[in-house]
């Protein structure tokens, strides 16, 4: 396909997207896109020196139409349906389709329901109750409590998080708050789901038996993505340091191990081969993790960025990213705008696959022959810090001043973590007293890295609030990171 029909058609539906995420389009304005596609369509027989302009202008109508489309669609099947109940008493009964999100005092259930007050109704509910009985996907319970919205609320720094958009992406409209729940019987909705959930589980048992705390919970989150929370303390220290992302399940945590395997097999197999073997670790790292759509969606960024690091087609990678974007969208329109994680991710993504070839520039004093993967990992760092730091300013506040030196120390050292991380995890299978020499030197490793975050946290100054922070300067900061690295590809001759 050539790139303009390509660019014209995908671009269009992302733009119809993010049209309908901010104005609701009436059906009489979808007719008139559809309408003015077919002039355009009529005017291009008739007009030969403007063609091929009108049949691309075309074309973009009836692709914003389906963009608009795709995201009225989804809002229609999702309907809130449980307006008759709200701040009522109730009693549902349903199924959890998510693994629970365990915090230090509670818990947090995503339940399916099948009946509210005896009435056949389907719909999702966050239901937050005790930390304990431990519950699992798949089990099929009783709940009492109050039903109510969400609602959105200031953070520490001032801002307000919008978190009636960050539930409704996933489509989850009511709370439950201090609810009663009760197992009644166990029937995952997805068989292998439930299966790969409970695989996941066992290797965070294994590494918690070796590992003791809270090590171990950050060798959970930066090894197969647990959720089970850091101290809020610790987490504290992430936040101001600007490393939280080591811990959240992301496309740079699965291409660091897809790239240190391909490495490895580079030794001894042919380029595409180590390219095979390093897109199949993030299969299964992905598969590891549960399979959720955060894990595929953070698999897809790591074999996009593997990809634009070893083949030799590079402008192939334009496509790629776009494509990989408009998948994602298309199977949840309401990513685009309203889920800050693929956003930051996507940002991310564009930085270490567009910017990392500009840093390693400047760090060309580090020698490549004996300190490459050093090389690479800091310029890939400060490319990723350099795409996303405007916007997590203008979304969050937070300005870590820091972040850059702590990042450029630490992250040498994640891959390690990992790699011993999953060795604790698997060799747990077979027993503690293998995995144990390696849980002693994660143990070690994690614990001066945590260290090194701790003391960095408590530097004076080492994160500010930045209280406003207007889309237009973000808007003229990105521009200006577009145009010179831009120019920089441009001058070379590679992707754009």
């Amino acid at each position: 396909m050539p790139d303009r029909l390509f660019y014209t058609i995908t671009l269009g539906f992302i733009l119809g997207v993010a049209l309908e995420s901010f104005l609701f389009i009436p059906a009489e304005i979808l007719v008139v896109f559809i309408c003015v596609a077919v002039l355009f369509l009529l005017v291009s027989f008739f007009v030969k020196r403007f063609r091929e302009i009108f049949i691309v202008f075309s074309i973009l109508f009836v692709s914003v139409f389906f963009g608009i489309l795709r995201f009225q669609i989804y809002e229609n099947n999702h309907l809130k349906k449980l307006d008759l109940f709200l701040n009522k008493k109730v009693e549902i009964f349903g199924v959890i389709v998510d693994e629970p999100d365990r915090r230090e005092n509670n818990q947090k259930i995503l339940v399916r329901t099948r009946e509210v007050e005896g009435q056949d109704i389907e719909s999702s509910v966050l239901v937050t109750t005790d930390l304990y009985p431990v519950f699992k996907y798949g089990d099929i319970v009783s709940v009492q409590g109050v039903i109510s919205k969400p609602a959105n609320f200031a953070t520490d720094q001032g801002k307000v998080f919008d978190y009636i958009s960050y539930l409704g992406k996933d489509n989850i409209f009511y709370l439950m708050q201090k609810a009663q729940i009760e197992l009644v019987d166990h029937d995952a909705p997805y068989k292998f789901q439930e299966i790969l959930f409970e695989f996941k589980n066992r290797i965070i048992k294994n590494i918690e038996s070796v590992i003791p705390a809270p090590e171990s919970t950050f060798m959970s989150g930066i090894t197969i993505g647990a959720r089970s929370g850091l101290p809020s303390n610790i987490r504290d220290e992430f936040i101001k340091t600007g490393t939280i992302h080591i811990v959240a399940l992301s496309g740079y945590n699965i291409s660091v191990v897809a790239n240190g395997i391909q490495k490895f097999f580079t030794l001894f197999l042919s380029r595409y081969g180590a390219l095979s073997f390093g897109g199949l670790s993030i299969v299964l790292f992905v598969l590891m993790s549960g399979a959720s759509s955060t894990a595929i969606r953070a698999g897809i960024m790591a074999i996009l960025v593997i990809m634009a690091r070893f083949s030799g087609k590079e402008y192939d990678i334009n496509r790629g990213l776009v494509l990989a974007a408009v998948l994602m969208i298309l199977a949840n329109p309401k990513t685009l705008i309203f889920d800050i994680s693929f956003q930051l991710s996507f940002l991310a993504t564009i930085g270490i696959i567009y910017i990392t070839p500009i840093t390693e520039i400047w760090f060309s004093f580090v020698k490549k022959k004996r300190f490459g993967w050093l090389r690479e990992i800091i310029a890939s760092t400060v490319a990723a810090q350099i795409a996303t730091l405007p916007f997590i300013v203008y979304t969050m506040g937070n300005l870590s001043i820091i972040s850059l030196p702590i990042n450029i120390l630490i992250l040498p050292f994640i891959p390690l973590a990992m790699y011993l991380g999953f060795l604790v995890g698997v060799l747990g299978f077979i027993g503690r007293f293998i995995a144990y020499p390696f849980g002693f030197l994660s143990t070690v490793l994690l614990d001066k890295i945590l260290s090194v975050i701790s003391y960095g946290s408590k530097i004076p100054l080492s994160s500010v609030y930045v209280k406003e922070f207007s889309f237009w300067i973000i808007f003229l900061i990105y521009g200006v990171i577009f145009y010179f690295v831009y120019r920089w590809h441009r001058s070379r001759k590679s992707i754009f």
